[in-house]
């Protein structure tokens, strides 16, 4: 590559590999996501990867990873992106179960905003959740960024591409039109995603679960799910009725955009709670802290929360294992009934058809191998004399002995 160095692979898996990258010409890093070589002789998988490319870069917004460039080397397709440091929304989690009410307010207003440019730009995303949420600091503030543009596609599409019957996405998020109808999908599938991950930051606990793919489809399709003030009785009045409604099962009676969703969330919070989020808004500096931490100080000290680890850098985050796999490995719902108190969605992705059967998937290795084998029989048999293909130039009585 002549405009950027590799320096090293940050990881691996599905579809396509994620290097550290330099940018020779603009001196800056950058992270480099290339399509795998078995994936590169496949039109339609190149096809999703091209896609994936074109989506991001379209999308203008701060809380957008920014693509700067796609393009194919040696036959290889690659796409650039920002580097970013920090850590995704499925680690925070992980380490917070409970988000607290201004914190959770402040991401998902930015989270909503995100979402109105994504569908601004005509694209939807169609794997929300807190996986494909980074955090990371701007100016001294922390910074939500939406990223995975993988199984995205155009709002006016039909998009040709994926197969008619194949949904694709991560099944706790999935709006009920995504696990039935995936031609239907609009942009309020989105919505519906970032209200189940707005559940989880508050509530601590995913809002649809299931014993298998079948029982948890099933709980989003009926929109069973236990009330958010059961969960956690600490919330404010109404909390329930906002959940009703961003959990209705025809998309119509949703909220209709990112800035409305949050609008009416923060209706809900007490005046406490507002008065805590704007310290967080407001901007401050911390002297001795370098700009990069000052944020998560600013917000933790008002909030009273502990102090996290020290952030690190994207390549030492889930960030390359979450940009590096695309979003068709079989997952699924906890192993029991019971709820997760902090689900790990690294893992979960899911391809469903539309009767809501796992697909039988071989792994091409042992197809190859059939296929060698078949060819193998075949060659052998057409040694074994002409019979296998006779000749039809000869009429029956000379073939007589």
């Amino acid at each position: 590559m002549e405009k950027y160095r590799l320096e090293r692979r940050l990881g691996g898996g599905g579809m396509g590999d994620l290097w550290l990258g330099f940018d020779i010409k603009l001196r800056r890093r950058v992270v480099i996501k290339f399509i795998r070589s078995f994936a590169a002789t496949e039109p339609e998988l190149v096809a999703r990867f091209e896609r994936e490319a074109r989506a991001s870069a379209r999308v203008r917004s701060p809380y957008v990873i920014e693509t700067y460039d796609y393009g194919v080397d040696r036959g290889c397709a690659f796409i650039v992106m920002e580097y970013l440091e920090g850590e995704d929304l499925n680690r925070r989690l992980e380490r917070e179960p409970k988000l607290p009410l201004a914190q959770a307010a402040l991401l998902f207003t930015q989270l909503g905003k995100a979402l109105d440019a994504i569908h601004a730009a005509g694209v939807i995303h169609r794997d929300l959740k807190p996986g494909n949420i980074f955090l990371t600091c701007s100016g001294g503030d922390e910074l939500l960024k939406v990223l995975d543009f993988g199984v995205a596609k155009s709002s006016c599409s039909r998009d040709r591409i994926t197969k008619t019957g194949m949904v694709l996405g991560t099944p706790r998020y999935m709006s009920p039109e995504q696990t039935m109808a995936p031609r239907q999908v609009d942009y309020r599938s989105d919505l519906w995603s970032m209200a189940v991950i707005l559940y989880r930051a508050i509530t601590g606990q995913c809002p649809f679960a299931g014993t298998n793919i079948n029982e948890l489809v099933r709980h989003i399709c009926q929109t069973s799910f236990p009330r958010a003030s059961e969960l956690a009785p600490e919330l404010p009045p109404g909390v329930d009725a906002f959940f009703s409604r961003a959990f209705a099962f025809e998309p119509d009676a949703r909220h209709q955009s990112g800035r409305e969703m949050m609008e009416a969330f923060t209706a809900l919070l007490p005046a406490q709670t507002l008065a805590s989020m704007r310290s967080l808004e407001a901007r401050r500096a911390i002297p001795g802290a370098p700009p990069s931490e000052r944020s998560a100080i600013i917000q933790r000290a008002a909030l009273g929360v502990p102090a996290a680890p020290p952030r690190c850098g994207m390549d030492q985050t889930t960030m390359a294992a979450m940009l590096a796999t695309p979003a068709n490995d079989l997952g699924g719902a906890p192993e029991t009934g019971e709820a997760d108190p902090a689900p790990d969605d690294r893992q979960s992705e899911v391809a469903l058809d539309s009767r809501v059967l796992p697909p039988l998937r071989v792994p091409w290795l042992v197809a190859i191998a059939l296929l060698l084998a078949a060819a193998s029989v075949v060659c052998h048999s057409m040694a074994q004399g002409a019979s296998w293909s006779p000749d039809t130039s000869e009429s029956p009585a000379s073939m007589a002995p």
